[in-house]
């Protein structure tokens, strides 16, 4: 690829000159210099902005996809979506009466390793799980599930796929405590969490 300033598009050209206009020989060839290091530093990130995709609740298939993640990638339950760089991540609202099913159709499907993140949840919602489904396209198809905990009933109540391997994850921003009782009750959600993985350690092969 030629990298002239004189064969480049006619749009640059164009704030070229108009970025020269009025400047003495030495500054003209500095300000030129300086555009076309900013030009080039934006040629080179379009491929980088270019990979990233929005997709809300938009349907999404990719054909390297094992059978099963396509449909659990379009739940109803999805709220939320998008990809970048062949990570794509995609998030749920699920009914507590729907998390085991999720979790089942979610191990039920082959070609990866089934990894469950459990992780405490600062802000969690009146109804509602929080799920976060990770999937990575890197030569091959792998796909991890992070699973928001805020209440005790939902580790005694969540059912155990023998695929799968839970693992305790800390927030990522935890919610500052407001009081005394939000930290004790913080750290029991954690211990709890916790006890739950070494309760239910790995059967995967």
């Amino acid at each position: 690829m030629n990298l002239s300033l004189r064969r480049c598009h006619p749009w640059m050209k164009c704030i070229t000159g108009w970025t020269t206009v009025g400047l003495a020989p030495t500054n003209r060839k500095t300000s030129r210099a300086v555009l076309f290091a900013v030009l080039l530093s934006a040629y080179c990130a379009m491929p980088t902005l270019a990979s990233y995709r929005e997709y809300g609740t938009n349907r999404v298939t990719f054909p390297q996809w094992p059978k099963g993640l396509k449909d659990l990638v379009n739940s109803p339950a999805r709220y939320a979506g998008h990809s970048l760089n062949g990570c794509s991540e995609f998030e749920f609202h699920v009914a507590p009466t729907a998390l085991n099913q999720f979790i089942e159709n979610y191990a039920s499907i082959r070609g990866f390793q089934h990894h469950i993140y459990l992780i405490p949840d600062g802000e969690p919602l009146k109804t509602d799980c929080r799920l976060e489904l990770q999937v990575l396209d890197h030569g091959e198809t792998t796909a991890t599930l992070k699973v928001m905990i805020s209440q005790t009933n939902q580790l005694n109540d969540l059912k155990v796929p023998a695929s799968v391997t839970f693992e305790y994850m800390p927030a990522l921003f935890p919610k500052a405590a407001a009081s005394a009782e939000d930290t004790r009750r913080a750290g029991d959600s954690e211990n709890e969490i916790k006890a739950f993985v070494e309760k239910h350690p790995s059967r995967s092969p």
